[in-house]
C-alpha cells in the first residue's frame, strides 16, 4: 500500500461522521468534487455453512490483506427476529453487519468510532464473487469518505500531564511533561493513539503497538503480535489482538492486566482496572474494584470507558450508564455521541458537537468538535470538525497563587495554600481552606513555614506554634524556645535555643529522628530532613529510596528538602541538588545565589542580582517567574511565591500549563 493511501484511509476513517458520504454496491468509487478517498469492505459468507460470515477493510486500490480478514459474530436479533446482527471495529470505524433470517441477504451500516449509525444508512450487500476454492461468496462495498485538510489533528489523547495528536499524515506530535519521555515519538506512521500517565502508545500502519515514556512498571514493554487496537492506562497497557483477545503487560497489583477471556472490539484501561467491549456488545471489566468501578451493567454498549473509579458506557441508543464512584449514576442521559471518563470527572459529547465535563473537571464547549480525550484527572482535549485542538483544565485552587496587596516581611508557599508575615508581623494565608490551613492564629510572629496540610510560626520569644491537618502530630511543638522552624508533608522540625534539633510528627522513616549534635538551620522534606551542622556541613535522615539522604560534602550556607530531593547553597554560591532527578529537579542552573527553596517537584533560587531562578517540573506554571528584582523565593506544591524589594508579594503557577497548549499549527 502507497504511503499516500495509507494516510487517506486514516483522514477518511476518523472524519466521516462530519460529513456526508456516499455508498455503492460496486468495486468503483462514486464521484465526488471534494477532495475524497473510497473505503472498500469485503463482506464473506461461507457456502457450506451460510451463519459464518467474515469481514475485510482496504483502502480503494490496497490489498485485502493490509488489515487480515476478521471473522464476524452476529449475535443479537431485531424484536421481530427477521435479522441478526453484529458490530466490529476496523481501523477507526465501526461496522455493523445484518444477515436476515434465511440467511440470504446481508447489508451493512458504518460509522466512525464517535459517529452515528444514521451516517451511512443501512446498505444492501449482493454477495456475487465466489472463490477460487468455491467455499465461500463474497460482496464489495464502497464508502467514498471526504478528506481533511493536509496534516491536521485526526484524534487527540491525553494522558496525565501531557497530549498528544495524530495527525492526518500519520505522524503524531505530543505537547506538556517530557520527564519520562512521554512525549518523545518515535518515528513512524500511525494510525491510533492512546496516552497513559506518564507513557504513550501508538499503533502503527503494520499492526504493531509501539510505546515510548516511564516504563517503572513494565507499561511499554509490548509483547510481540500484531493488533487492532491499544489503550494505554495509569501504568499499565492493553490492546486488542488480530483475533479480538485482549493482551494487557504493566502494573497488575489489582488485576487490572488479567484480562479474561473472549473477543473483544476494543479496550479501555484505567487507574487501576480494565474495561473492554465484547463481539456481542456486552461490556466486562476486572480489576480493582473498590467502588464498583468493575462492576460492569448487563446489556449491550457502543463505548467503554474506564476512569479512575468509575466507568461510563453508551448504549446505541446513545444514552449514557455509569457505575462505580456513585457520584456519576446520576449524569444525565444523555443521548451522547462519545464520552471520556477521568480521575474525578466525566466528560461528553453530544450530537450538535457540544462537549460537557462535570466533576473536579468542569468546562463546557459550543461548538463543532468531533471527538474528545480524557485520562487522568488533570485536562481534557477535543478536536473540532476542522482538525483543531483545543485543551483545558481547571487551576489546581489558584487562589493559592493569589496574593492579596500589601507590603510583607516573609512568605512561604505550601501545596494549596500560602502564608505570609505582615510587617508588624501578623499572618495573612490565603488558598484552599483544607483541614484550616488558611486559619491562621492571631498574634505577632517572627518566621513563617507551610508544608502540604499545615503550617507552623514562631513568636517573638521563640515559641512554636502550628495548624492546619495534624498528620501524625505534626501540629503538635514540643514546648520549647526555637531558633527556626521548618514544615515538611506531615512533620516539623525545628533548631532550639541551643541549637539542637527537634523534630515532630510523622516519622515511619525516621524523617523525624534527628542524629544528636549542633546545628545552624533544618529544612523539613516529603519522608526526609536534611540540617547544616555546626561546620556547615550536610547531614541528611529519613526515607532514601531516590538518594535523597547522599547529601555532598563540603561547606554549605543553607539546605532546603524537597520532594524526594534536597538543594544547598555552597560557600561560593553555587547550588549542588541531590536525590530524585525526575523533571530535572537535581538540575539547577549555573549562577551565583543568595538563597534557595525546594518544592514538591520544582525548585527556586534567588541570584545575587536579586532575580529569581526555577527549574524542575513546570505543568502548571510553577517555575515561569516574573521578571524583577526580589528578597526571598518559596516553592510550594504547584505554584512559587517571592518577596519583592518593596516588600510585595508576587506568586505565579497553579494554572493549566503545557499539558493544554497544543503545537500553534493544530490549534
Amino acid at each position: 500500500m502507497s504511503r499516500t493511501l495509507k494516510r487517506w484511509l486514516l483522514a477518511s476513517l476518523l472524519v466521516a461522521a462530519a460529513f456526508p458520504f456516499m455508498a455503492s454496491a460496486t468495486t468503483d468509487a462514486q464521484p465526488d468534487p471534494d477532495p475524497s478517498v473510497a473505503v472498500a469492505i469485503r463482506l464473506w459468507q461461507s457456502i457450506e455453512d451460510p451463519a459464518t460470515l467474515a469481514i475485510s477493510v482496504r483502502p480503494e486500490g490496497g490489498q485485502w490483506n493490509d488489515l487480515g480478514t476478521v471473522p464476524l459474530e452476529l449475535t443479537r436479533r431485531t424484536d421481530s427476529r427477521r435479522y441478526r446482527y453484529g458490530d466490529i471495529a476496523l481501523a477507526g470505524i465501526e461496522l455493523r453487519v445484518w444477515q436476515s433470517a434465511d440467511r440470504e441477504r446481508h447489508f451493512i451500516s458504518a460509522r466512525r468510532e464517535t459517529g452515528l449509525w444514521a451516517d451511512l444508512e443501512t446498505v444492501p450487500v449482493p454477495l456475487p464473487g465466489v472463490n477460487l476454492s468455491r467455499t465461500y461468496r463474497y460482496g464489495n462495498l464502497v464508502v467514498a469518505f471526504p478528506t481533511p485538510a493536509p496534516d491536521r489533528a485526526l484524534l487527540v489523547a491525553t494522558g496525565g500531564e501531557h497530549s498528544c495528536a495524530l495527525l492526518a499524515s500519520g505522524a503524531v506530535t505530543c505537547w506538556g511533561d517530557n520527564a519520562d519521555g512521554q512525549t518523545d515519538v518515535p518515528p513512524g506512521e500511525y494510525r491510533s493513539l492512546s496516552a497513559g500517565e506518564r507513557h504513550t502508545c501508538a499503533l502503527t500502519w503494520s499492526a504493531e503497538v509501539v510505546c515510548w515514556g516511564g516504563n517503572f512498571s513494565g507499561q511499554t514493554d509490548v509483547p510481540s503480535g500484531r493488533y487492532r487496537s491499544v489503550s494505554a492506562g495509569f501504568a499499565h497497557t492493553c490492546a486488542v489482538g488480530r483475533t479480538g483477545r485482549a493482551v494487557c503487560w504493566g502494573a497488575n497489583g489489582n488485576g487490572q492486566g488479567d484480562a479474561p477471556r473472549g473477543s473483544y472490539l476494543s479496550l479501555s484501561a484505567g487507574n487501576a482496572h480494565t474495561c473492554g467491549l465484547l463481539t456481542s456488545g456486552a461490556a466486562e471489566c476486572w480489576g480493582d474494584n473498590a467502588r464498583g468501578q468493575a462492576d460492569a451493567p448487563s446489556g449491550a454498549f457502543r463505548t467503554v470507558r474506564a476512569g479512575n473509579e468509575h466507568t461510563c458506557g453508551l448504549r446505541d441508543s446513545g444514552r449514557l450508564v455509569c457505575w462505580g464512584d456513585t457520584h456519576w449514576r446520576d449524569a444525565p442521559a444523555g443521548p451522547y455521541r462519545s464520552l471520556g471518563a477521568g480521575d474525578g470527572f466525566t466528560c461528553t459529547l453530544d450530537s450538535s458537537g457540544d462537549v460537557r465535563c462535570r466533576g473536579s473537571l468542569v468546562e463546557n464547549l459550543s461548538g463543532n468538535y468531533r471527538s474528545l480525550s480524557v485520562v487522568g484527572g488533570s485536562h481534557a482535549c477535543a478536536v473540532d470538525e476542522s482538525g483543531g485542538v483545543t485543551c483545558w483544565a481547571n487551576p489546581v485552587d489558584s487562589s493559592a497563587a493569589e496574593a492579596p496587596a500589601g507590603t510583607y516581611l516573609a512568605v512561604s508557599a505550601g501545596h494549596l495554600h500560602t502564608c505570609a508575615l505582615g510587617q508588624s508581623g501578623d499572618l495573612s494565608c490565603w488558598g484552599a481552606d483544607v483541614s484550616a490551613t488558611t486559619q491562621a492564629p492571631n498574634g505577632a510572629y517572627r518566621s513563617i513555614s507551610s508544608g502540604p496540610w499545615h503550617s507552623c510560626v514562631l513568636g517573638g520569644t521563640g515559641s512554636a506554634a502550628c495548624w492546619g491537618e495534624d498528620v501524625g502530630g505534626g501540629t503538635e511543638p514540643p514546648s520549647d524556645r526555637y531558633r527556626s522552624i521548618s514544615v515538611g508533608f506531615g512533620h516539623t522540625c525545628a533548631v532550639d535555643a541551643s541549637n539542637r534539633l527537634a523534630c515532630w510528627g510523622l516519622d515511619q522513616f525516621g524523617q523525624s529522628s534527628p542524629p544528636s549534635g549542633r546545628y545552624r538551620s533544618v529544612s523539613a522534606g516529603d519522608a526526609h530532613t536534611c540540617a547544616i551542622g555546626a561546620a556547615y556541613d550536610l547531614a541528611c535522615w529519613g526515607g532514601n529510596w531516590h538518594g535523597q539522604l547522599d547529601a555532598p560534602s563540603g561547606r554549605y550556607r543553607s539546605v532546603s528538602a524537597g520532594g524526594g530531593f534536597a538543594c544547598a547553597l555552597g560557600e561560593s554560591r553555587d547550588i549542588a541538588c541531590w536525590g530524585d532527578n525526575a523533571y530535572g529537579k537535581t538540575d539547577p542552573p549555573e549562577g551565583s545565589y543568595e538563597s534557595l527553596s525546594a518544592g514538591w517537584r520544582h525548585a527556586c533560587a534567588v541570584t545575587t542580582t536579586g532575580e529569581v531562578a526555577c527549574w524542575g517540573q513546570n505543568n502548571h506554571g510553577q517555575t515561569d517567574a516574573p521578571s524583577g528584582t526580589y528578597r526571598s523565593v518559596s516553592a510550594g506544591g504547584f505554584h512559587t511565591c517571592a518577596l519583592r524589594d518593596t516588600g510585595e508579594v508576587v506568586c505565579w503557577g497553579h494554572l493549566p500549563h503545557a499539558k493544554t497548549r497544543p503545537p500553534a499549527e493544530i490549534q
